[in-house]
């Protein structure tokens, strides 16, 4: 993929996109869910995401967890 106006051209940004969909098919929601564009906007260049709330996680196997590195007290 190519955006110019990222100026991301090595497939790195590909590689994001697997990751949030990945977080996304795991626990039903984006990871930068905000209550504004503008906020989900801020948090995604900041890469302001958690794994929370817990219940979201309590399902996800521990194969699934290795996926997203989930912090120890969710696995």
């Amino acid at each position: 993929m190519n955006f110019p106006f990222l100026n991301v051209t090595d497939g790195i940004s590909d590689l994001w996109a697997i990751g949030v969909i990945t977080y996304f098919l795991l626990c039903g929601y984006t990871p930068f869910d905000r209550d504004s564009n503008l906020e989900e906007m801020q948090a995604i260049l900041d890469a302001d995401y958690k794994f929370a709330p817990v219940e979201y996680w309590r399902g996800v196997s521990e194969h699934g967890a290795l996926v997203v590195h989930l912090p120890e007290p969710y696995v």
